[in-house]
């Protein structure tokens, strides 16, 4: 397949080497705007014998316009020609870009910020938590957030599973209401549900 998704941040740069021959050099390109796409086709115009890579970061962050202008470029990419797309997420991705790529998902690296979050809020009293739950008020806030908690939970697990075992319960609600959430679930419903499975 000449096109790959890499979805999250953990070991992007190994898995892109990966990919890439050895002999090849990647191409690091920003994919923002119709202008970029533009300027990305007459760059692949250049047809040789050697395979070529773009390396198109940050992919989560391009335009609706530029997505659905790239599908061309994805469909008839041109002899010797590969696209590594990088984005943390694939929830703004076009689905006819993402049923076009080889999907690797790489997981995300844990930072010490959503581990120390996570503990903060897993030690608050309910009206912390429910105080906090009722301040997010759109879905990327409500995926980053349950997000944080998942990640930095899962830390705190290997961290001390005994101090932390009753976190099991929460995590699993916390994947739960996420996954809902990505299939459209309106968001103060399931933030709702996640709050009383707090209780």
């Amino acid at each position: 397949m000449h096109a790959h998704l890499l979805i999250g941040n953990r070991g992007v740069e190994k898995k892109i080497e990966d990919i890439v021959d050895k002999d090849s050099k990647p191409i690091n390109f920003s994919l923002q705007k119709i202008d970029d796409v533009r300027s990305l086709q007459s760059l692949t115009k250049f047809q040789g014998k050697e395979k070529r890579y773009f390396v198109l970061k940050d992919f989560q962050n391009s335009t609706v316009e530029s997505m659905n202008a790239f599908l061309k470029l994805l469909e008839e990419p041109g002899e010797n020609i590969n696209f590594i797309l990088c984005a943390s997420n694939d929830r703004n991705i076009l689905e006819t870009i993402i049923s076009r790529c080889n999907v690797i998902r790489l997981g995300h690296s844990i930072n010490s910020k959503d581990i120390s979050s996570a503990k903060k809020y897993f030690r608050s009293h309910i009206s912390f938590k429910l105080k906090t739950l009722h301040q997010i008020n759109n879905r990327e806030m409500a995926l980053d957030f349950l997000t944080m908690l998942i990640e930095g939970g899962h830390a705190l697990l290997i961290e001390d599973p005994h101090k932390y075992a009753k976190l099991s319960k929460v995590i699993r609600s916390a994947i739960e209401i996420r996954q809902n959430i990505i299939n459209n679930a309106n968001v103060t419903i399931a933030l709702t549900k996640f709050s009383l499975d707090l209780v």
